[in-house]
C-alpha cells in the first residue's frame, strides 16, 4: 500500500497501516518517515513503500523516546493554533484546552494563559478563594461535587517480579476490602513524607528509595495520592488497621475485593506501564494546554467522564465571553 507524502497526511497514513495490521508505533515511525522524506526531497515526490523494514524506517532514538513521552501542559510551538500539526502522545483521559481559551484567559497573552491554567490545574485546591476571573466557588463556577476534607497519600509496592503489595482493611472504613499502605496527610507533611511515615506506621517496613507519583484522586471528600516504588518484596508487620496482606499480581489483584480507589489506580497505572505506555496519540498546536487526567478527574469530583463534561461546559463558556470582550473593545486610536 503506498504511503501518501506530506505532513498532511501523517494522520492518514497512521490509520492506513494500522488498518492493514501494522503495529500503532511501527505506523507512526513509517508514516513520520514518509513525512520527513518527503520534505527533505523538496517537492511531490510521491514515497511508495510496498515492504515496510523497520529498522530502515525507525527514526533515532532521541525522536523514539520523545514519541513515547506523553505531554502534558502548555504546548510552546510556533504551529499555529488552529491548525493541528503537532503529533504528540498524551496520558488517556487527558483534556486538551484549545489555543484560544488559553489566550483569552492571558487576555491576549498565551504565556499569561499557561500561568493561568497552571494555577488552575495544580496546588491549591479547586475552589479555594474564588476561580480565576471570579468564577464561582466549585471548578470553573460548576458545581464542585463537595470540598476537600481530608488529603492522603500511599505507596503501590511493586516487586521485580510485577506482584503488588496489598492489604486488607480491618477497621470501620471499608473493612475488608484490599488496599494500600497508606494514610493522611499531617500538618506540614508532603505527600511523600506522609506516605514514607505511614508505611512504617501500617507495615514495619522503613522505606528509604525513590518514590514516583502514579495517581491524585479526590472522591468523597478525600483527596488522595498514590506513590510507586519498585523494592524487593517483605514481609510486613501489620498493626491494627490490617488483618492481611497479599503479593499478588495485578491480574490476581481484580479478582479481589479492592477499596474502589486502589481499583481505579491499578487500571491508571497498566494503562501507563503496559502496552500503552506511549499513550494516546493526538495531532495538536501550539498555544494549547493538555490537562493531566488526574486533573480532570478532581475537576469532576472524582469522575473522569463528569471532569470531561465540566471542561466541555467551561471551553465553550470563555469561548462565548471572548467574543463578547473583543467586540466590545475600541478600534484604533487616531491621532
Amino acid at each position: 500500500m503506498p504511503l501518501l507524502p506530506g505532513k498532511k497526511n501523517i494522520g492518514h497514513n497512521i490509520s492506513e497501516m494500522q488498518a492493514s495490521g501494522h503495529p500503532h508505533d511501527q505506523a507512526i515511525a513509517a508514516a513520520l518517515n514518509v513525512a520527513r522524506k518527503h520534505r527533505e526531497g523538496g517537492g511531490l515526490n510521491a514515497l511508495h513503500v510496498p515492504h515496510l523494514r523497520p529498522k530502515k524506517l525507525r527514526p533515532p532514538h532521541a525522536f523514539r523516546q520523545a514519541l513515547h513521552r506523553m505531554h502534558t501542559g502548555p504546548i510552546h510551538s510556533s504551529v499555529a493554533g488552529r491548525t493541528d500539526h503537532l503529533p504528540i502522545h498524551v496520558p488517556s483521559g487527558s483534556y486538551v484546552i484549545p489555543a484560544d481559551i488559553i489566550s483569552g484567559m492571558g487576555e491576549g497573552n498565551t504565556i499569561a494563559g499557561f500561568k493561568h491554567a497552571r494555577r488552575m490545574f495544580g496546588g491549591s485546591p479547586y475552589g479555594h478563594e474564588g476561580g480565576p476571573y471570579g468564577q464561582g466557588a466549585g471548578p470553573y463556577g460548576m458545581a464542585s461535587g463537595g470540598a476537600i476534607r481530608h488529603r492522603a497519600a500511599g505507596i503501590l509496592f511493586k516487586a521485580p517480579d510485577d506482584k503488588i503489595l496489598l492489604m486488607r482493611r480491618a477497621g470501620r472504613d471499608h473493612r475488608g476490602e484490599w488496599g494500600l499502605p497508606g494514610g493522611g496527610i499531617e500538618k506540614g507533611e508532603t505527600p511523600e513524607e506522609a506516605a514514607r511515615r505511614e508505611v512504617k506506621e501500617e507495615t514495619g517496613h522503613e522505606y528509604e528509595g525513590p518514590l514516583a507519583a502514579a495517581t491524585k484522586r479526590a472522591r468523597e471528600g478525600v483527596h488522595f495520592t498514590t506513590f510507586i516504588a519498585h523494592a524487593e518484596p517483605f514481609q510486613p508487620k501489620l498493626n491494627d488497621e490490617h488483618d492481611a496482606h497479599a503479593w499478588v499480581t495485578p491480574d490476581q489483584a481484580k479478582d479481589m475485593n479492592l477499596h474502589p480507589g486502589v481499583r481505579s489506580t491499578l487500571a491508571r497505572v497498566a494503562k501507563a506501564t503496559g502496552g500503552s505506555a506511549s499513550g494516546v496519540p493526538i495531532v495538536a498546536a501550539g498555544g494549547e494546554y493538555v490537562v493531566h487526567p488526574d486533573d480532570v478527574e478532581e475537576v469532576g469530583a472524582g469522575d473522569l467522564d463528569r471532569g470531561h463534561e465540566v471542561l466541555d461546559k467551561f471551553v465553550k463558556r470563555m469561548r462565548k465571553e471572548l467574543i463578547g470582550t473583543l467586540k466590545k473593545l475600541p478600534g484604533p486610536k487616531r491621532d
